[in-house]
């Protein structure tokens, strides 16, 4: 769904990556992110994926549906797949949030990552 994007940061500072806004697919819905690299590939360094969702009369950027998941460098070259259970379903239209999460450390960060095609799915 995103193609490879790459998300850096500078002594810590909060760098916020906002993805294009997307039709909701059903209910609820698996998201995959796949993160082939990372500056450091310790539990020192993380990738915040969050959900915002809206409807398509409503201003600003939306909001979470959950709190955020965090992918660490010691768990690179898999792809993880996210289940938000959004117990009232999602609203018209959902998109990607993406952080870097610092646990110590200064300099340039980095984490390299792309989305695959959520899997929707309604309530029974």
């Amino acid at each position: 769904m995103l193609p490879v994007q790459t998300i850096y940061s500078v002594d810590q500072d909060l760098t916020t990556i906002y993805g294009p806004w997307f039709p909701r697919g059903a209910d609820y819905a698996h998201f995959a992110v796949e993160v082939p690299a990372m500056s450091a590939t310790t539990s020192s360094l993380g990738l915040g994926v969050g959900i915002y969702h809206k409807n398509r009369d409503e201003p600003g950027d939306g909001a979470a549906t959950e709190a955020p998941a965090q992918i660490f460098g010691n768990y690179l070259a898999t792809t993880h797949v996210f289940h938000w259970d959004n117990t009232v379903g999602f609203k018209e239209l959902v998109r990607y949030v993406f952080f870097l999460v610092h646990i110590g450390g200064s300099g340039t960060s980095w984490a390299k990552f792309r989305t695959l095609a959520p899997a929707w799915f309604n309530k029974l």
